[in-house]
């Protein structure tokens, strides 16, 4: 656990240094000290194998790992493999796998769309199509142009999968603002391909029903962060701010969607059944 630990902080502060820029707009200065913390890391973790300890925090510690392990493409799928088997639940092992999947990374457009779907198969008892989804959802953000191999309708039958499985609102306002707020903001990186905002589009238009009929209550912070494109390493202002952006951007988006009953002077009410429209 303590190695863990230490690991951890050491690949924290290697992401300090390299930061999101692209890596030829990367100081090299940078560069070798996100590798010099990587490489502690690795020493730090190497006696212990996450695997034989039973443990989905250590081998996900491990696959985090991989980006500072040069040739590290030939393991990837199967690292990540053995962490989701050991916790199938765990949805952010899945974006992980996604993320990892790009180009930019260790993989391609065609091996995240095979891995997404091997990883749907083996957790289909669990996920249904879900996890399909969660290996697109961060990917989608990160590279708009991954869409290229995004099987749309398996990707909506996984929302619904995952928000029936759930019943969870954490959820239900994640999806909510990833279709409405993150999704369209990735579609700009892309006007040029027309098929590829085609396919975004559709995946925005998921928004109405998710709000209709999962959505009882609202939690601006996931909508704010939506608005970062859940970026864990943006730089926000506050917890403040951050709640307050996602309120003012939350209501936009109802504006945007149910504008027409509101104009009408009907209320828009949450209830555990969903968004229920209220006549005055």
């Amino acid at each position: 656990m303590i190695a863990t630990i230490v690991a951890m902080a050491h690949l924290d502060i290697a992401w300090a240094w390299r930061g999101n820029a692209a890596l030829r707009d990367t100081a090299a200065r940078n560069l070798e000290a996100f590798q010099l913390h990587c490489t502690r890391a690795q020493q730090v973790l190497d006696p212990f194998c996450g695997i034989e300890l039973d443990s989905p925090l250590v081998t996900a510690a491990r696959c985090a790992l991989l980006v500072g392990i040069p040739n590290a493409s030939d393991r990837v799928a199967d690292d990540y493999e053995d962490l989701i088997d050991l916790a199938p639940d765990h949805q952010r092992h899945i974006r992980a796998l996604g993320h990892h999947m790009l180009p930019q990374w260790f993989g391609s457009y065609a091996t995240l769309e095979l891995e997404a779907r091997r990883t749907a198969a083996r957790t289909q008892d669990i996920w249904g199509a879900g996890a399909y989804t969660w290996a697109f959802f961060d990917a989608l953000l990160v590279d708009p142009a991954c869409v290229s191999v995004l099987d749309v309708p398996f990707f909506l039958n996984g929302i619904r999968d995952i928000l029936e499985r759930s019943q969870d609102q954490h959820n239900a306002n994640l999806f909510a603002s990833y279709a409405a707020v993150s999704i369209p903001i990735a579609a700009r990186m892309c006007t040029d391909d027309l098929a590829a905002t085609a396919a975004l589009e559709h995946v925005q238009k998921a928004a109405q029903w998710i709000m209709s009929d999962h959505l009882h209550e609202l939690h601006p912070l996931i909508w704010g962060h939506a608005m970062e494109g859940f970026d864990n390493q943006a730089r926000i202002a506050s917890i403040d701010a951050l709640f307050k952006q996602g309120r003012e951007k939350a209501d936009q988006v109802f504006v945007r969607f149910f504008g027409d009953q509101m104009k009408k002077g009907n209320a828009l009410i949450f209830t555990p059944q969903g968004l229920y429209v209220q006549q005055p």
